[in-house]
């Protein structure tokens, strides 16, 4: 019966009318074809602290990098450490799990220098800097919903403090304007 109901869902959600584009956020992809242009996968720390440069130049209220970078790809790579120090809007992705379940859980861990920041802003009881890119699947291998939190690891207590990417950027962005989020008192 679920599944005809998430069909149901699914077609009820296609046929709303669209809706206007938020002009305020700007999403930016690396495109199979900008591979093929630059002709190098993964891009060096040097591509990608230029990169965000030119995005921080804009005065964004958030930059949310939904790209693994668990191991330096030289050269740039303190460049791309000074970035990441200097530009405190920015919050880095790694996956904590790759479902939700328990039973399939995997780690990949995030950018070293912004987990040791955001390590330390935490303990100065900070926002993260840091947070999960997990992507929960459907059985019908359909995104529906998004972790606000994510499922975390028993031996991993130093990921409690780990929120979503959308969540941590929402949050980020609407802290700009004095609207923040508190847990419910139940």
């Amino acid at each position: 019966m679920e599944h005809q109901e998430l069909t149901a869902y699914d077609r009820l959600f296609q046929s709303r009318p669209p809706e206007p584009t938020d002009n305020r956020i700007i999403i930016v992809g690396i495109t199979e074809a900008d591979i093929q242009k630059a002709q190098q996968y993964p891009f060096s720390d040097a591509v990608l602290a230029n990169l965000i440069k030119k995005i921080k130049a804009q005065n964004p209220r958030v930059i949310g990098l939904d790209l693994i970078r668990d191991v330096p790809e030289a050269p740039g790579t303190k460049e791309l450490d000074r970035v990441f120090k200097t530009t405190p809007n920015l919050i880095g992705a790694g996956k904590i799990s790759s479902s939700g379940s328990k039973q399939d859980l995997e780690a990949i861990d995030f950018p070293p220098t912004l987990k040791r920041l955001h390590e330390e802003q935490i303990r100065q009881g900070k926002d993260a800097r840091i947070a999960d890119i997990t992507v929960p699947l459907d059985e019908d291998f359909i995104t529906r919903k998004t972790f606000l939190h994510p499922v975390l690891l028993e031996n991993r207590p130093d990921l409690a403090a780990i929120p979503g990417l959308g969540a941590l950027a929402a949050r980020k962005y609407l802290a700009v304007q004095g609207i923040a989020a508190y847990p419910s008192p139940t």
